[in-house]
């Protein structure tokens, strides 16, 4: 399968518009939740399970955190220095898309603890994952600098128009 030619302003969109899918996903996902407890058309209370899971829900929260901080800069860590500009976008795309799903799962779960017990502990833990999350937003200056970029390939990548993948 041939990659289609992406332009640095098409990549970068492309890479904030799956941002933002993931981003609405979570909002969507809690809001729902959060309006089935507050209208009464769903009773989901449980003070033992939410005791349970406020030990498990804090724990897998921090691990996605630093797990998903963890994973980004691993996988950058193994993008070749001397590839192509087009390379290492494409690596980079794929990093930033698997650091992203790691903190959005630690999202979804604690919102699912959330509709199971009726705590908002949970919906609390969810809204602080999901401002971490917004923090993530991809742009141009983040990409360089995790790359690492040359100043040559700044400068490419900084004109919208320039072809960057190829």
């Amino acid at each position: 399968m041939e990659m289609q030619k992406q332009t640095s302003k098409s990549y970068l969109n492309s890479l904030q518009i799956m941002y933002l899918a993931l981003l609405a996903g979570q909002l969507m996902f809690a809001g729902i939740c959060f309006f089935l407890h507050n209208s009464g058309n769903f009773e989901a209370s449980n003070a033992e399970l939410a005791s349970t899971f406020k030990i498990i829900v804090p724990i897998f929260t921090l691990g996605a955190f630093i797990g998903s901080r963890f994973l980004l800069k691993s996988k950058i860590k193994v993008i070749p220095h001397t590839g192509t500009l087009s390379e290492k976008l494409i690596a980079y795309r794929v990093a930033f898309m698997l650091s992203l799903a790691v903190l959005e799962s630690a999202s979804l779960f604690s919102t699912v603890i959330y509709l199971l017990t009726a705590d908002t502990i949970f919906l609390y833990i969810t809204i602080f994952l999901m401002l971490f999350f917004v923090l993530q937003k991809p742009d141009i200056q983040k990409i360089a600098e995790m790359l690492q970029l040359s100043n040559q390939e700044k400068q490419v990548l900084e004109k919208p128009d320039s072809i960057v993948i190829e």
